[in-house]
């Protein structure tokens, strides 16, 4: 679904804390998406180009999915994990040492873990 969506091979977010996010200038209005399956998704979106710098899931109030490449410096971020690998283009590389799952983490702790490695080893 998520290539559909961001009409790419991979779909880039980041789990931010929502209240460490702010936005500069404007407003980024909420919109709500039926997926048609009973759920619904919804996003921060930018009111002049129309993109998604974020969703706000309904399950983790405190959480936003950022994605990065609205970022202004997104080439300091580095991916520390791709999960749902099971549906992966076969021409989608990851590179190596990048944890993997073929679905999502049976504990999402374990993406905070990675995430906490990886930085661990920044701050030195």
């Amino acid at each position: 679904m998520c290539q559909r969506r961001s009409g790419g091979a991979a779909l880039p977010v980041m789990w931010v804390h929502r209240t460490d996010l702010q936005i500069l200038e404007g407003e980024a209005p909420l919109a709500e998406f039926n997926l048609g399956n009973g759920h619904t998704r919804r996003a921060r979106i930018c009111p002049r180009c129309d993109t998604r710098l974020w969703a706000e899931p309904l399950n983790r109030p405190n959480i936003a999915l950022l994605r990065p490449g609205t970022l202004e410096n997104q080439q300091a971020f580095t991916p520390v994990a791709h999960v749902y690998t099971r549906s992966k283009q076969p021409w989608f590389l990851i590179p190596p040492g990048v944890a993997q799952f073929e679905t999502y983490p049976e504990q999402a702790e374990e993406l905070v873990r990675l995430w906490r490695q990886a930085t661990s080893t920044l701050r030195k």
